[in-house]
């Protein structure tokens, strides 16, 4: 079952592999279809995902939930400057 598939709003993982596993198609898959993509994850997930995406990150606008996630507005605000 993909995240998508699950209907949730949360992602639940165990391991550093499942959450690359489950992140990493979700986010080539919007690259792919020509999507703005914003992660807005903890700091120390963004390495990994980093790492996980390779070049492509460079199209992928990524930020520490930590910082952006204390006031909700701005991560709205953020995606809208995205478009």
């Amino acid at each position: 079952m993909t995240y998508l598939q699950s209907g949730h709003g949360a992602l639940f993982y165990r391991t550093q592999q499942e959450y690359l596993d489950c992140l990493l198609p979700f986010i080539r898959d919007a690259l792919t279809a020509d999507q703005v993509v914003l992660v807005a994850v903890p700091r120390p997930n963004l390495a990994v995902l980093a790492e996980g995406l390779g070049e492509s990150t460079v199209n992928v606008t990524m930020t520490d939930i930590a910082e952006v996630g204390r006031n909700p507005s701005r991560i709205l605000g953020g995606a809208e400057q995205l478009r």
